[in-house]
């Protein structure tokens, strides 16, 4: 992944959709990663890997 790229990308995307806050799920290194590479600031970082999980999970993992 390169995380330039990606965190250009998600920059652009929190500005164009005014995020008011940014949560990253993964793991810690790609969450210090992105977080040096973009301009807006990541709010929290949960050390979970959710990616098969279904959105209810995911949602209630963030809200926990």
């Amino acid at each position: 992944m390169n995380v330039k790229r990606k965190s250009g990308k998600l920059d652009k995307v929190a500005a164009d959709r005014k995020w008011e806050k940014i949560i990253v799920l993964g793991d810690k290194g790609t969450g210090h990663m992105l977080s040096e590479n973009m301009n807006k600031q990541i709010d929290e970082v949960i050390q979970k890997n959710l990616l098969n999980e279904q959105e209810e999970k995911v949602v209630e993992e963030i809200n926990a």
